[in-house]
C-alpha cells in the first residue's frame, strides 16, 4: 500500500490509463477513480512524498500530462507542493522533453518550486 511503501517519488499514478484508454482503446474515464485517487494524494502529502509528473506523452498522438492537468490542481489544491519531473526519455536530447511547458502550468497553478532528490532528500529547483 502507498501508506507503507518506502518510496520518495510516487510515479506513473494514471499510466494504466495510457493503456486501457489509448493502446486497448477501452472508454475507462479516469474521473471514475478519483476518490482513489484523493486518499492517495491526501498520504503522500502527509507523508511527505512527491508525486511525479511525467511530460512523456505530451508531445504524442494523446497530448497529456500524466497524471492529468486536472488531477495535478487537485493535488495542489489538497496541500500538495512537491513535485517532481520525469519524460522517460531514451535519449539524453529528450531528457527534458516538455519540461518548459510543464513549468508554466506549474506556475500557474501555484507551485513555486519542483523538486529532485540526492541521497533520498528533496532540493527545490525554483520555478
Amino acid at each position: 500500500s502507498v501508506a507503507s511503501a518506502d518510496f520518495d517519488i510516487l510515479a506513473h499514478l494514471t499510466h494504466p490509463f495510457y493503456f486501457i484508454n489509448g493502446k486497448a482503446h477501452k472508454n475507462i474515464p479516469a474521473h471514475d477513480f478519483y476518490g482513489d485517487i484523493e486518499k492517495i494524494f491526501s498520504v503522500i502529502i502527509e507523508k511527505g512524498k512527491s508525486l511525479e509528473i511525467n511530460t512523456s506523452k505530451l508531445n504524442s498522438d494523446y497530448n497529456m500530462l500524466m497524471p492529468s492537468e486536472d488531477l495535478i490542481r487537485v493535488y495542489r489544491q489538497m496541500g500538495g507542493t512537491l513535485i517532481s519531473l520525469g519524460s522517460d526519455a531514451h535519449e539524453k536530447e529528450n531528457l527534458d522533453l516538455g519540461f518548459k511547458e510543464t513549468k508554466k502550468f506549474l506556475k500557474k497553478i501555484g507551485f513555486n518550486s519542483y523538486v529532485y532528490y540526492e541521497k533520498r532528500k528533496p532540493l527545490k529547483i525554483s520555478l
